[in-house]
Parts: structure tokens; sequence; C-alpha cells
């Protein structure tokens, strides 16, 4: 007995471990909805009274206050001793924070921190951190049932139990949840607990006091369900389902022995009253559930006419606006299964990309190994006991998919209440693929060391659940470091505008490209004047070709995460951006930056100042858009070099009207150190200029400071003159300082003269 639980006790302890690290890593209030749930076991404690839902009312615990209570009065005892403060605000949201979305380098934060969440921790921060190591002890109960459920359906096949342990245990998504402040992981354990003693009372053979006892306690586990989510009330069908196979025999699955002549007699009572116990194990059951839990749907139906109060909820939460159909469910797959295994902080934040493929591919693996298992097995125990509880878990899943329907909210972690048997069904499937000669051998187990390749994946698992909170959960809440003076670097450009008295942009360091991606880089650097009196949002609009708005974001400064009314008098901070450019924006071109600072407040952008004079904006150049990687071949080739920066691969020619439009195709040799200007004559057949079109290349939205050696790309022009019959162009790049023009070299090698390219303009 002791060898056989050693490996759970293993798991367990490297779950709690886990768990600390998770909770370390994650700052209050960014675990999935902890900050409203933490707001309903703050209200009770301070008020004693339960929240009141309002449709259109901004409260702090926003749809968490239509939760049933349990888990929040179990916790406000907490909150009560170590919160008591009601005088200030807590927490500090963050205004452009952007759940849902794991694309942004910003705003993933929901709320705004500070050093008095540091450790030691004091206050509100203790009371959550105390929370969360209780909910680590909820998830240890969750993975004690899933590891005795295992057992009780097989228990001559320990590596079934110890596959379902680990496979709930090193679960990120788990382990995430299970240190916040969130009523999921009472109902886990409660929901885990239900199942577990549902099959003991399934599989024993007689009806005696300890039989009874048995059955109480379930009524109270499953009243205790409904008191802490409504989710709860979903083990009803199910214990109902198991518990009338059991007492009617459904179906001659259960197999009967005599027993010895001091069971002889109970036995047969059992056999002779199976109805009778079946009525009174329901009625005991429903009975201790009403009055557990039926005061608070009762209350739903007073206050909001529903007994679930579902409505409500969705009403506070947000009703969903995308349409309602199997579509829409399907596109949104990937949040739920990437929810399942591994998506923190605010549904934002995914761990390494591979993890997800793997989780993919042993999920349809063990699936079809469960299939097959159940089709060899499907007319013996505990094939029938299993398929019930997988019922669970479709009941659970059309739950979800019901809430889904009336809000977005396509989580993958709503299906833990049934995380036992999915893990159960997972592992035996998955250990089926490994075993699979049992199916022609009747379910003996055939030994080989490649067997052992079956716990590949709780190790990697375990893997991926220990690299997750340091590699990309606490790299997204890290905040600024404060520089001294001299720490600024030397590349920095200057510009040393101030925003109010408070803050002063002190200047800014940019690369010369945006990224192969198409975003935008750079990193201001900020000196607070003197400790501001609010927290100001930097807003960023990033313009391209024509000064068309390309990018933009607003945020608090340092990726969202740092509010200016922590920053002391003298104080200095780098604020780095990765502004996504939109796709479609126009190639090539420089990017100007406009800089900003808000007041959200107050609504008032502030104005800023150079040396105590206003100026209208604040606009820089951050790199620039490099050109299309791929350039058509033009109509007209004609080769010439012009000078060592840029050579003329042809042009293309088009005559209007009232204008001539050209187009010249460029491939550039070097990289650019200063900037040229284009000219562009248009001359009569005897050589006489009747137009002109000087500008540097598209027209300075693309310098040819900023060329690259290799950039081939299209440059479309044009000269607003009606051109004569026999017209050309004369074409070169001259210094604007001083007029010289650039060396032009045909494809010959001979010098051109007057250095300048001749294309004619048909009529």
């Amino acid at each position: 007995m002791r060898n056989l639980h050693s490996p759970l006790r293993i798991i367990l302890i490297a779950y709690a471990l886990l768990g600390v690290l998770y909770s370390v890593a994650t700052p209050i209030f960014e675990a999935s909805d902890e900050v409203w749930h933490y707001a309903v076991v703050r209200h009770i404690a301070l008020t004693g009274e339960l929240p009141v839902q309002q449709a259109g009312v901004k409260t702090a615990w926003e749809q968490e206050g239509s939760q049933p209570p349990l888990y929040y009065w179990l916790m406000s005892p907490l909150v009560a001793w170590f919160d008591q403060t009601d005088d200030r605000p807590r927490p500090i949201f963050n205004p452009h924070a952007q759940p849902g979305n794991s694309s942004l380098e910003a705003n993933r934060n929901l709320t705004i921190h500070s050093p008095a969440e540091n450790f030691p921790w004091q206050g509100v921060a203790l009371a959550v951190q105390l929370i969360r190591l209780i909910s680590i002890g909820l998830g240890a109960i969750t993975i004690g049932c899933g590891y005795a459920l295992a057992r009780r359906l097989f228990p001559d096949r320990s590596s079934i139990p110890i596959g379902t342990a680990a496979l709930i245990a090193f679960n990120p998504m788990f382990i995430f949840i299970s240190v916040s402040v969130n009523n999921d992981n009472l109902v886990i354990a409660l929901s885990s607990l239900a199942l577990y003693l549902t099959v003991v009372i399934y599989q024993e053979d007689q009806l005696d006091r300890a039989a009874w006892l048995r059955r109480v306690a379930l009524g109270v586990v499953l009243g205790a369900a409904a008191l802490t989510k409504i989710s709860g009330l979903t083990l009803l069908p199910i214990v109902g389902a198991m518990l009338t196979v059991r007492h009617l025999d459904l179906g001659g699955f259960r197999e009967r022995t005599n027993r010895a002549d001091s069971q002889t007699k109970t036995s047969e009572v059992l056999a002779g009253r199976e109805w009778g116990a079946w009525l009174i194990t329901g009625i005991l059951l429903i009975a201790i559930v009403v009055i557990a839990a039926g005061w608070w749907y009762l209350r739903n139906v007073q206050l909001y006419g529903d007994p679930f109060g579902l409505d409500m909820m969705a009403a506070i939460a947000g009703p969903r606006i995308t349409p309602q159909t199997i579509g829409q469910l399907i596109a949104e797959f990937d949040g739920f299964r990437y929810s399942y295994w591994a998506l923190f902080g605010a549904v934002n934040i995914l761990t390494i990309s591979i993890a997800y493929t793997i989780f993919d591919a042993f999920t349809a693996l063990a699936l079809v190994g469960l299939m097959m298992w159940l089709a060899v097995n499907r007319r013996r125990e505990p094939a029938l006991s299993l398929l019930v509880l997988l019922s669970y878990a479709l009941l659970v899943f059309v739950g979800v998919i019901r809430w889904t329907l009336m809000t977005p909210a396509s989580q993958g972690r709503l299906m833990f209440t049934g995380i036992a048997v999915i893990s159960l069904g997972l592992w035996l499937g998955w250990d089926t693929v490994f075993n699979f000669q049992f199916l022609m051998r009747n379910d003996q187990l055939v030994p080989g060391q490649w067997r052992k390749l079956r716990w590949v994946i709780p190790a990697f698992m375990l893997l991926v659940a220990a690299i997750s909170p340091i590699a990309y959960i606490a790299p997204v809440y890290a905040g600024p470091i404060m520089l001294a003076p001299d720490q600024v670097p030397a590349t920095l450009t200057p510009l040393e505008v101030d925003f109010g008295a408070n803050m002063r942009l002190l200047g800014y360091v940019a690369p010369a490209r945006a990224t192969s991606d198409g975003t935008a880089e750079f990193t201001l650097y900020w000196q607070c004047l003197r400790q501001p009196g609010a927290d100001l949002s930097v807003f960023v609009i990033v313009y391209g070709r024509g000064l068309s708005e390309i990018g933009k974001r607003d945020a608090y400064p340092y990726r969202g995460l740092f509010g200016t009314r922590q920053c002391a008098a003298g104080q200095v901070f780098a604020d780095p951006y990765h502004v996504r450019l939109q796709a479609d924006a126009v190639r090539p071109t420089v990017l100007r930056v406009q800089i900003g600072l808000k007041d959200r407040a107050r609504d008032v952008e502030l104005t800023p100042t150079i040396n105590g004079l206003a100026v209208s904006s604040v606009i820089f150049t951050a790199g620039s858009l490099p050109p299309d990687r791929t350039v058509a071949a033009p109509s007209i080739e004609a080769r010439y070099r012009l000078g060592d920066v840029i050579e003329l691969l042809g042009y293309e020619v088009d005559p209007q009207a009232n204008e001539v439009r050209y187009r010249l195709y460029w491939r550039v040799l070097k990289d650019g150190a200063e900037d040229f200007t284009i000219f562009a004559h248009l001359l009569t057949a005897d050589g006489v200029q009747i137009g002109q079109g000087d500008s540097q290349p598209f027209d300075g939205d693309y310098p040819t400071s900023v060329w690259r050696a290799g950039e081939t790309f299209v440059e479309e022009r044009s000269i607003p003159v009606t051109a004569p019959a026999g017209a050309k162009l004369a074409l070169g790049l001259y210094r604007l300082a001083d007029g010289t023009r650039l060396p032009v070299v045909d494809s010959a090698g001979a010098q051109v003269q007057d250095n300048q390219v001749i294309i004619s303009v048909q009529p």
C-alpha cells in the first residue's frame, strides 16, 4: 500500500511546488476573473451581505456577484482579518486592458501594480495569497479524488490512477486556476469528490450503516457544490443515473456472488429492497441538496425571476454580439482548447507554441485509444461506470456551450469540474494506445520497455508547467527598472519635451528598420520632474506614406504596467514600444511617430513644451518600413547606374491629357548615407524644357538616406504638363545643397552626357 501511494505523494508535492511558483509569478488580480471574485469575498467580509445584481449598475464584482456564495463565505474570514481598509480604491484597473488578445505586446495586465504587493505581503496582498494557498489545497483534493476514482475502477492497474493524477496535477492551466481566488476551485474539488463517492456507493454490495453515511456525505457534497457554482447542479443527473444502475441493476452489469452466512441475510434484504433503497436514496440526496442550496435559487427567483440568474449574469458580463452559430463556435475552438491546457493571465498569455500541437496530438490519440478500449470492454465492468462518468463530462461541455451562446466565454478551463473523469478517460485511452496488444490477448498486459514511453506526456506537461510561470507569465508583468541619469544610452536622440510640470520626454532610441513582421520598435526615455498626481496614458500614433495613420497604441507607460503616480521626482525609466503596423500600409515609407500624454481621469491631453514654449505636437522619425521583397519587371528595361548609390532598372511612361505619369524601377546598390533629390525635366524634341518635377523619392516619404543595399522598388511620379509629340524626360539625382548631380553610367559602362537619363515619352 505504501509503495502504491508513493507516486501520488510525489505528484502532490510537485503540484504544490508548482502552485507556489505560479502564485509568485502571477501578480494579484491578474489570474482569470480573480479581481471580481475577490471583490465578492471582500463585500461579504466587510458588510456581511450578499451582492445584489442590477444590469447597467457598475460594481466591483461585475458578473461574479451572481455566483452562489459558499466559496466566498468560506474565504471571507481571511479578508475580514487582513483587509480591513475600505477608504481607498482597490484595485487600480488598467483602463487600456485588452483581455483575451494574446497577440498584443502591451495592455495584457488587468490592473496596475505597486511595491505594496511585494513580499513580505500585507493587507490585501496577504489576504489574496492566503486564499490562493487554500485554493492550492482544493486542487490537491481534486488530484487525490481523481487518483482514488481511477483506483476504484481499475484496482489491478496501478498505472491508471497514477496517470490520471499526473494529467490533473501537471495541467498548466489547472495549476494556474488553482492558485487564484476563484470559486471554480471549490466546485472542481467538490465535483471530483462527489464522483468518487458515487462510484464507492455504486460498488458497495450491502446496505449497512456505513452505506447510509456515505449517502448522507454524498448529499452534503452535492448540496455544497450546488451552493458554490451553478455548474455544480450538473452532478445531479449523473449521480442519479449511476445510483439507478447500481440499485436497479440495469443491464445486468453488476455481478452478485453468494456471501458467507453472516452476510447472506444482508444480501437478500438488499436484493429484495432495490426499489425501496433507490427511492430512499434519491429522496435523501434531493432533500439534502434542497436544504443546503435551495434557498439560494429561490432568492434568485425573487430577485431576478430566474432560479439560476443566468440572464442577469450574461447581461452584466456582456451579451454575445457575434452570431450564435455552430460555425462561430467552431471558430472559437482554438481558444477553447488552448485554455484547457495553458492560456494564462486575462486569457491572453500563451506558453511555448509546440506544447499545443503536442497536447492536440495526445488528445486525439487518447480518444482513439479510449474508443478502442470501450469497444472491447463494452460488456464488462467498469465500462458502464466509465460511460456514465464520461457522460458527466459531456454534460459539462453542453453547459459550457449554453453559457458561451449567451456571452463570449469559450474557455476550456470551464470543463475542469469534470477534470477527474476527463483525465481518467484520456489516460485510459493513452495507456491503451501503448498496450494495444491486449485487444488480442484478453486484456492481458504485454510487458515491454517501450511501454514506458507513455510517461513522456506527463513529463512533458510537467516541463511546460514548470517553465510557463518563469518564461511566459512573469515577464508579462515585469515593470520598468529605474535608471540613473548616466545610464541613459549614448545613442539617445534628445527631445527634451516637457508635459506639464511632472513629466519630461528626454528622447528616444529607434532602429533603422521596422521588424520583418511589420512592427515599429522604439524606446522612449522619461524623467519624472516631480511625482505626478495622476496615472498618465501615453498615446502613440505611427504615420506612414502621406502621413496616413498605420498604427497606434494607448497605454500607461511600460506596456501598460506602470502608473506614473508611482514615479518619484527625478526618476528616469525606459519605455519600450512594439507597435504592430497595418498589414496594408503602403511601402516603402519612413515611420513618423507622434507622442502625447493624457490624463484619462480628467480627459485632458497635456500640452508639450520645449524650453517653456508650447508646441503643437511631438513627432519624430522611428526608422522605416522597407519595400516589398518582390517587384514586377518593368515594361521597358534600361540599365543606368547613378553614382554608387542606385541603379535604374527600367521605366514605364503613361502620358495623359494634362500630365505625364511615369514609373521608375530602382535597385539600391549600397546603404544610403545622405539625401538626394530626383530631378525630372520634360523636354520637347528640340530639348527645350517645358515641365519639371523635382523632389525627394516618394515626396520625402522614403528618402535615399534610409535606403538599404539590395532593395528594389517602384516609384510613381508625374509632371503636370501635356507632352507634345517627340517629348522626352531627363532624369537624375543631385545634392540639394550644391546642385551637384550624381554621375550616370550606362549598361556598357560609358559616362552619360550631362549625367541624366533620357526617356522617350510616347504621345
